[in-house]
């Protein structure tokens, strides 16, 4: 009988044991468990802040800028019928725009992180015109402030610049700039035939082609005054690609007494529209 007790006692106290070995186990594996996502969570924070530095150095990586945007506004008109009691005349709107790309280098120090291989104009969009036909055109500096509509500098959906060596001289009848960017980009903004056949009786004082037009023919200014935009795509000489987001309302001076009704009107601005690097 004795000898039965201690067998029990024996199966007793290897039992514990075994609970004992497989609890001391399963501590053991649950502590390895909670070292192993410790370690792993701050590595991958680590991971997480390293690559989030990366991207904001990479997106804050800012050479160029738009720091002036140079615009005049105007109107003219096509006369449809040659009778001297009347005009009946198709109206246009117009913007011609320069706009200036800043490489932020002042001391003249051009390499291939601020000098440009590729530009074009891309993206565009006309947004609450509630009348006309506005298209944005490629515009020659030496016709700037005039209106002159060429279908051949229309803009489709991209327009790509011809990049020179600044020791090539500009034509400036064509899309052509230079690779340190020292000459503005000018664009002409054309809403067409506002108004179609619209006849004017009024012959007692000379008719003047501007912006007095828009008033004499009953055109509010709020009616052609939406917003034009587009993007400005460059690549620079190291092969890195930025593009800056061109917004504006066309500027006709809505809330101003001197307005486009006054025959032009002339406006600028300074934005610092930045070139945010692209991936």
């Amino acid at each position: 009988m004795k000898k039965t007790n201690d067998n029990n006692n024996n199966k007793k106290i290897y039992f514990k044991e075994i609970v004992k070995s497989i609890f001391l186990l399963l501590f053991f594996f649950a502590l390895c468990y909670i070292i192993f996502s410790v370690i792993n969570t701050h590595i991958l924070a680590k991971d997480f802040a390293y690559d989030m530095t990366n991207k904001y150095n990479f997106y804050s990586e800012n050479i160029f800028s738009i720091d002036k945007i140079y615009f005049f506004s105007s109107a003219t008109a096509d006369n449809n019928e040659q009778n001297k009691a009347l005009w009946d005349l198709n109206i246009h709107q117009f913007t011609d725009i320069a706009l200036y790309i800043n490489n932020n280098n002042s001391q003249n120090n051009f390499t291939s992180e601020n000098t440009i291989n590729s530009l074009s104009i891309e993206n565009i969009n006309f947004n609450n015109i509630s009348i006309g036909e506005p298209n944005l055109y490629f515009k020659s500096i030496t016709n700037f402030g005039k209106y002159i509509k060429d279908d051949n500098n229309l803009i489709n959906n991209n327009l790509s610049f011809e990049i020179l060596d600044n020791t090539n001289e500009i034509n400036y009848e064509l899309p052509q700039i230079h690779n340190t960017c020292d000459e503005p980009i000018t664009l002409s903004y054309i809403n067409s035939s506002i108004v179609k056949n619209k006849i004017i009786t009024d012959i007692s004082e000379p008719l003047t082609f501007n912006g007095s037009l828009l008033k004499k023919s009953g055109i509010t200014i709020s009616s052609i005054s939406g917003v034009v935009s587009f993007d400005i795509r460059i690549k620079t000489n190291s092969n890195k690609t930025f593009v800056a987001n061109v917004y504006f309302s066309v500027p006709l001076g809505q809330n101003d007494s001197n307005n486009v009704y006054s025959g032009q009107y002339i406006y600028e601005t300074n934005p610092n529209i930045r070139f945010i690097r692209q991936e």
